[in-house]
């Protein structure tokens, strides 16, 4: 995930800064700034209902050099080196132009003609050795491109959304996100975040409309509000459903009053 929750007793460095500000309300979050201690996008929020703020929310900076991208990249490295080494013990090609053979090789299927026997063929030990060689190396070319192009999309994304929420407010994205929740001229907060997912690319009208279909599929009492049993109640269908054999009865829906299937 992209989000840290951290408690502030649990934050030397943070914690002091942030812990007992009020949040406005129990049970509130409110945006706070962490700029200074190299964190963005940080939200404080009370969890346990006093009004003050008692735990972070930041979002991971994002690091060039994660685990995964030096694991991907050093193995890369190593298999270039074998493959070099390859090209100039066994082609007898200069470093440069053995270099060139293994990268081209991992990442264009090779363009670099290779020394072969009368009959056209490779020499066997020479053939076991590059198809493993190949095998391996090309996934592990992919993955570790992959990875270090994710920075760069993360990035990408970031930097969107950033000024997504930035920018001035479309009055016609104003218009469509006051009515997704309550046809009137207002956003309230549900629909203002709602609006803010829109602009930054993280929903569509189409998603939306899918959830509230959920929502009134849980919402049984159609009181606009789910409760824990209503939530059971779904929960329990749902399983049923996906117990139930092919070609078998169909999930009868429960009452308001049934908790528990069989009842």
């Amino acid at each position: 995930t992209n989000a840290l929750a951290i408690r502030c007793d649990d934050c030397p460095t943070l914690g002091p800064f942030f812990a007992g500000q009020s949040t406005g309300g129990p049970f509130r979050a409110v945006p706070i700034d962490t700029t200074h201690d190299g964190i963005a996008d940080s939200i404080g929020a009370d969890t346990t209902g006093d009004g003050m703020i008692d735990t972070l929310i930041v979002r991971r900076p994002a690091v060039f050099w994660s685990g995964d991208r030096v694991l991907f990249s050093g193995a890369l490295v190593l298999w270039l080196g074998v493959g070099t080494a390859y090209g100039v013990v066994c082609e007898g090609l200069g470093p440069g132009a053995a270099f060139y053979f293994s990268a081209t090789t991992l990442g264009m299927g090779g363009v670099t003609s290779l020394q072969t026997q009368p009959d056209g063929f490779l020499p066997e030990p020479h053939a076991w050795f590059l198809g493993f060689w190949i095998f391996v190396g090309v996934p592990l070319f992919a993955c570790t491109m992959a990875s270090l192009a994710s920075y760069v999309l993360e990035q990408g994304v970031r930097e969107r959304e950033r000024r997504a929420i930035s920018n001035p407010i479309d009055l016609e994205d104003f218009e469509i996100a006051s009515r997704i929740v309550q046809p009137d001229a207002d956003l309230d907060r549900s629909e203002f975040v709602l609006l803010e997912l829109l602009r930054m690319g993280r929903v569509d009208i189409a998603t939306i409309a899918s959830i509230y279909q959920k929502f009134d599929e849980i919402d049984v009492s159609k009181d606009g509000r789910v409760d824990k049993a209503e939530v059971l109640r779904y929960n329990e269908i749902r399983a049923a459903i996906y117990r139930a054999p092919p070609g078998g009865p169909s999930v009868r829906p429960l009452r308001d009053d049934q908790w528990k299937l069989g009842d």
